[in-house]
């Protein structure tokens, strides 16, 4: 007997329906049950957060629903669970259980919730032994919970990189063609690769080393291709459990048209981490030509795989305004709106960049810490900065992690996220940005904490 369990698809609902309707003649000793109704387990085939894992030997043996909530606190509940009965007793109630807990731990929960029926004495026990205990009487059910531990803040304190490896974590802030480790590359390619100089010269000094000094070994669509590999190598190396990576209209051309494109992106994903939360961005150089683009981007978002919109490069190349066409499509896909602000430019391009296209999100941002009105603008509407700390101090827009402008922004009560940025180039991996602000004594454990579960989509104060 050698079961594997994964997430459901839709496929396995009959199968699903048919251990449902088993679970419950099991509890009420009666084959006059009702099973689900119609559309009952469409929420767990749409974008949401919910989840059914499967047990399979063959075919599917045992299900457990996992639900995700926000009150009182941020937890999971799980709901539906059954295991055919001539697979009890073979220990899938607990990998299942313990596949829940750790898709909870991903994503930032801080406890798992389930009911049992007040008659169902081996139920009880086995949840006991599995660390559950009583929250609540319901009736003729009992509420139990499990507290998820929170290892982040023990390994930061340990400054411990393998287990903090292994820690639930994002990257909203990541160039998807120099999303990959040097050294990963350099292993690939069997060759030895240069390392930048420190610092880079702001962000043209950056772009002239990688023309080059770096692409010349990772060059043209076979380059490109084993970088964005590397790029999704690099999320299931760091436990990336959500990830938005950005995409250029140029480079999807490259890899031959959006559907070709997807399907490699996608084929990258499954492979290397398919529970990580995967939100494409489709990004434009802030040197585009607008007209052109917005004539142009229906194809890109048409299918509705793109999550959000992006401009980067130069700062000011172009009034902000500008790219209103751009936004204004964006809007009509229902896309999160970005923008690249506020590294080298000021606090006031950062709002006027906010105001004029209806940004959600700013990556970068941090000029904004020199001005109280910024900041108090930003707090008050709930933008978000995705921060890139090793981009700014390598560009030389910071002059070391111990004066980096996240501490004010955090203490301004911005939203903040911390980031990789350029992977390829700043050699810093996402566990390392929150070790390097930590040693330098930046921010303090629990405000690393509670920014790492802010970029998860859980635990930021309101």
């Amino acid at each position: 007997m050698g079961y594997k369990i994964r997430t459901a698809v839709p496929a396995d609902e009959g199968k699903i329906r048919e251990l449902f309707l088993e679970m419950l003649r099991t509890i009420y000793h009666t084959d006059d049950v009702k099973g689900y109704g119609d559309g009952d387990l469409d929420r767990f085939w749409s974008e949401s957060p919910n989840r059914i894992y499967v047990a399979e030997d063959g075919q599917v043996v045992a299900f457990l629903s996992v639900e995700v909530h926000h009150d009182p606190v941020d937890h999971i509940y799980l709901d539906d669970f059954s295991v055919t009965a001539a697979y009890r007793n073979k220990g899938i109630g607990s990998a299942l259980i313990r596949t829940a807990e750790a898709y909870a731990e991903r994503i930032g929960s801080r406890a798992v919730l389930l009911h049992v029926e007040k008659t169902n004495a081996p139920a009880m026990r086995f949840y006991e032994r599995s660390g559950y205990a009583v929250f609540r009487d319901d009736g003729n059910r009992l509420l139990l919970k499990k507290d998820i531990e929170d290892h982040f803040c023990e390994a930061l304190r340990e400054q411990n990189t393998e287990k903090l490896l292994t820690i639930p974590k994002s990257d909203l802030h990541n160039h998807s063609t120099k999303g990959c480790r040097r050294s990963w590359l350099a292993e690939r390619l069997k060759k030895d690769l240069p390392d930048p100089p420190v610092p880079l010269d702001g962000l043209s000094g950056m772009q002239e080393w990688f023309r080059s000094a770096l692409k010349p070994f990772c060059d043209g669509q076979e380059g490109v291709l084993l970088r964005w590999e590397g790029a999704f190598a690099e999320a299931k190396r760091n436990h990336i459990a959500r990830l938005s990576m950005n995409f250029g209209a140029a480079e999807i051309d490259l890899a031959g048209g959006i559907e070709v494109f997807r399907e490699l992106i996608e084929g990258f994903h499954r492979a290397y981490c398919p529970d990580t939360v995967f939100e494409p961005e489709l990004t434009y150089p802030s040197n585009c030509d607008v007209s052109f683009e917005a004539e142009k981007i229906d194809g890109y978002l048409q299918s509705g795989w793109f999550r959000s919109i992006d401009i980067c490069g130069f700062e000011n190349c172009q009034p902000i305004e500008a790219f209103l066409p751009l936004y204004r499509k964006a809007e009509q896909y229902c896309l999160v709106k970005k923008m690249h602000a506020g590294e080298a430019g000021t606090a006031d391009d950062v709002r006027r960049a906010v105001e004029a296209l209806g940004l959600s999100e700013v990556h970068h941002g941090i000029a904004a810490s020199t001005s109280k009105e910024t900041m108090r603008f930003l707090a008050d509407n709930h933008i978000q900065l995705n921060v890139c700390p090793s981009s700014n101090v390598m560009l030389g827009y910071v002059k070391d992690y111990s004066t980096h402008p996240i501490r004010t922004l955090v203490e301004n009560e911005v939203r903040v996220t911390i980031n990789t940025d350029d992977l390829l180039i700043f050699d810093s991996t996402i566990e390392n940005e929150y070790l390097k602000l930590y040693r330098a004594g930046t921010l303090s454990v629990d405000q690393l904490d509670e920014i790492r579960r802010a970029g998860l989509g859980t635990g930021w104060r309101s």
